[in-house]
């Protein structure tokens, strides 16, 4: 705690608002306010696929994070494995970040191929966790976390390339609703009452898959690459 209230303080008293020159060309260009902003977003096709495909998987996704012991609960884990277990599957999940988001760096371009790759791999560890033998239980989850956790900085920065020059801050507060949106819709069908959570799993292994055709066709667009 006193940690954060340190790096609050110096972010008060030392940080700039921006640096003295800009780090890219593209960060130099002059960008549209919030509401011309959220007009181009209304008439761009390629964000709202990207939009969509991440909004219904990771949205599904997180919220069913959230209510990991309940469906772990048949398989005999307790509360407490069950946390542990999110909390070794997050940790995979942002160390595989940092190694996807180099692999992004170095691969311009391709940004879409690796989501489809990381997809198509955390797809079939959650099929592995459907149809597990129990033992391999915390592998099939930690490992299907790891690569759709490493999808979601690949994910903003897609949507900002496809956007610009559209506010880098309005397009990520759109995506984000539309995360949010999707996990809404997925907690409020658990409010079925005698539903169960059998149906949960399968859910988000039916949102992350039919997510896979859309992005396989998805054509990239690198509005700021080209800037700079």
């Amino acid at each position: 705690l006193c940690f954060v209230g340190a790096a609050f303080v110096l972010m008060l008293v030392y940080y700039p608002t921006k640096p003295k020159l800009p780090p890219t060309l593209s960060a130099s260009v002059g960008r549209l306010d919030f509401s011309a902003g959220i007009k181009v977003l209304l008439s761009n096709v390629k964000f709202w696929l990207i939009f969509v495909t991440f909004g219904v998987s990771q949205g599904v996704f997180g919220c069913w994070q959230g209510v990991l012991d309940v469906i772990l609960k048949p398989h005999n884990i307790s509360e407490n494995e069950a946390g542990w277990l999110g909390f070794y599957s997050l940790i995979a999940g942002c160390l595989a970040s940092l190694v996807f988001a180099k692999f992004s760096d170095v691969f311009t371009r391709h940004m879409r191929l690796l989501l489809l790759f990381l997809y198509i791999c955390s797809s079939g560890c959650f099929v592995w966790f459907i149809f597990l033998v129990e033992v391999m239980l915390y592998a099939s989850i930690i490992m299907g976390t790891m690569f759709l956790t490493s999808t979601l900085p690949l994910f903003f920065e897609m949507a900002c390339e496809a956007a610009y020059p559209v506010p880098e801050g309005t397009t990520n507060l759109v995506m984000t609703f539309g995360c949010n949106v999707g996990g809404v819709i997925f907690l409020v069908i658990q409010m079925i009452p005698n539903i169960g959570t059998k149906w949960a799993t399968w859910c988000m292994m039916g949102c992350i898959l039919s997510c896979i055709p859309v992005l396989a066709f998805l054509k990239e667009r690198y509005n700021r690459l080209e800037v700079d």
